[in-house]
């Protein structure tokens, strides 16, 4: 199997980006979720959202000579979308960049019970070849009381279906919830295991700190306790840990978030989608579209930037930025890029700041990489705090 690690960390991507499509539409609204998304009842058809986006990936322009890496459908529910849509929307993003990486990752957002086992292998048919399911839990009243709309047994379903067909796919779940004990996670950690998934993404629930659904919530020592339980489990069947928030089989590593992580331009197409993109002349151009539809319907009908925001970075928001993502992953800070983008523009305590951090079993050194360490994967804000520049 391919080493997708060694894919990245080799060298700084060139003439590659990643493209990201928000499909904002839900069968319902998650408590905890902060993504732009709306209830299907609260937008106008797929059908009007689609033709939005592809006025916009007509506005967008990157140098033909760029490969596309990367193609990731996310939400929202993009597997709530007409396969018909979504199969015209991917060919249209292919034909427009012919010169996709042969080994392109072509990523959808599942939620349980949204898709049945014709329809995925109607997907893949399409080139749809990753997917990532939204499990969460499962035990119904954590489901229920995060404002799912589906069951233990929809989850289960989906990963019989995925195994069936032997399928390369993440699985999302949920700890840290109200009322959540260690046991709790145990029990989902065994279910799961128990399909052999080829990859994971525990999320630790993150909310506001006034936000209704904090009460009964473990504590950060007990969260700590439940990171270092799913460490465990999935290191007992070979899934082991490449990111803050993200555990795979060797070779199973998402790419797309991968690209993320290592500096690589992206395109956001859709409702409060977020770009990233690099000039020689500048430090980096993000971009964000609009999450109201109007706004976003001017936009794409235009092609005027006023109705969409965007920042040039600065010198040290791009080395904050470059450092934090860097660390997010086992690549780590490389030391020679790191060198090689800012120069003589790193300050000089930066050095001794890594010190410091490597004294602390925050992060380990081994003349090439900073990585961080198991104890600094529980605590990473405590190093990203460290990495925070405020001018050059």
């Amino acid at each position: 199997m391919k080493d997708v690690l060694s894919e990245f960390s080799l060298s700084s991507p060139k003439k590659v980006f990643g493209i990201y499509v928000h499909i904002p539409y839900c069968l319902q609204k998650c408590h905890y979720c902060d993504f732009v998304k709306f209830r299907v009842d609260e937008l106008p058809p797929f059908e009007d959202y689609f033709n939005l986006m592809f006025k916009e990936l007509e506005q967008k322009r990157m140098p033909l000579d760029h490969k596309v890496k990367t193609i990731y459908f996310g939400g929202g529910t993009p597997s709530l979308a007409p396969k018909k849509l979504l199969e015209k929307y991917l060919n249209k993003i292919l034909s427009t960049y012919a010169k996709a990486q042969e080994e392109i990752e072509i990523s959808l957002e599942i939620n349980p019970k949204t898709l049945d086992l014709s329809d995925i292998k109607d997907l893949l048919s399409m080139g749809f070849n990753r997917f990532s399911l939204g499990v969460q839990s499962f035990q119904d009243k954590f489901l229920n009381s995060c404002g799912r709309d589906h069951s233990a047994k929809d989850s289960i379903k989906d990963l019989e279906n995925f195994s069936s067909l032997n399928l390369n796919y993440s699985a999302d779940l949920l700890f840290g919830l109200p009322n959540q004990s260690l046991k709790d996670l145990e029990y989902d950690l065994n279910i799961l295991t128990s399909f052999n998934p080829p990859h994971v993404s525990p999320y630790n629930l993150t909310l506001p700190e006034k936000h209704f659904f904090n009460k009964g919530r473990a504590s950060d020592e007990d969260q700590a306790e439940m990171m270092s339980l799913i460490t465990e489990k999935l290191k007992e069947v070979e899934i082991r840990r490449y990111e803050v928030s993200n555990y795979s089989k060797p070779g199973s590593e998402s790419k797309h978030n991968l690209s993320y992580w290592t500096d690589t331009p992206y395109w956001g197409l859709g409702m409060g989608a977020h770009s990233y993109f690099k000039n020689e002349s500048d430090w980096g151009v993000r971009s964000w579209n609009s999450g109201n539809f109007k706004t976003y319907e001017s936009f794409c009908s235009s092609g005027n930037k006023d109705f969409q925001k965007s920042e040039t970075l600065k010198p040290h928001e791009s080395l904050t930025d470059f450092c934090h993502t860097s660390l997010r992953s086992i690549i780590g800070l490389n030391k020679d890029l790191l060198s090689q983008k800012y120069g003589a523009l790193l300050p000089k305590d930066l050095w001794s700041t890594l010190e410091t951090l490597v004294s602390k079993d925050l992060l380990s050194y081994d003349s090439l990489s900073w990585r961080l360490t198991e104890k600094g994967f529980k605590v990473p804000n405590q190093v990203f705090n460290e990495l925070c520049f405020l001018k050059l």
